[in-house]
């Protein structure tokens, strides 16, 4: 749990991560450099490092999650972080600025929960469209847009932010039961 809301489920968990990274990765001709925007519980990071990348970065605003994801969970996670290949920013998504393009970018966020306002910003067209100038154009984004039975206003603004700035914009999911 993060501020009472449920984050992680280590029994299901790689069905989220699984998603969020492996269908846009396979898609890459050219893999080099990712990013993951959130991510504290590092398991998208493990997944990606599973690939010949030569870098991931990880934007984390709170390090306490990562160490305490990093020492309960060490056994799932394995020697990411002695990975040379991996470095996390212990920094506000949205202040973020790298003159690197990256081939994969993740936003693996809380839910844009409009009630508590958790990674809400990290949604908006602005904090989208400075993403998209961390991308090439042969680049893939994949966010977590929250769920569209439970939150189908946010997750239709979502797309619709999308689709201003992409020219290919897609959705899939799967049911996970937390």
């Amino acid at each position: 749990l993060l501020d009472d809301k449920m984050m992680l489920c280590t029994v299901e968990e790689h069905e989220y991560h699984e998603l969020i990274i492996h269908p846009s990765c396979l898609q890459l001709h050219q893999f080099d450099h990712a990013l993951i925007l959130g991510g504290g519980d590092c398991f998208a990071a493990r997944d990606i490092l599973k690939y010949p990348v030569k870098s991931v970065d990880m934007i984390e605003l709170d390090e306490v999650v990562v160490q305490v994801c990093r020492h309960d969970f060490a056994k799932e996670l394995g020697n990411i972080f002695e990975d040379p290949r991996f470095k996390i920013h212990y920094q506000d998504a949205n202040t973020f600025i790298s003159d690197k393009k990256y081939d994969y970018i993740a936003l693996d966020l809380t839910d844009p929960d409009e009630t508590t306002n958790l990674s809400l910003s990290l949604y908006s067209e602005e904090s989208l469209l400075n993403v998209k100038k961390h991308m090439s154009d042969s680049s893939i984004l994949a966010i977590q847009a929250g769920c569209p039975i439970y939150m189908p206003v946010m997750f239709q603004e979502t797309l619709a932010i999308l689709r201003k700035m992409f020219k290919y914009v897609g959705s899939y999911g799967k049911y996970v039961s937390m």
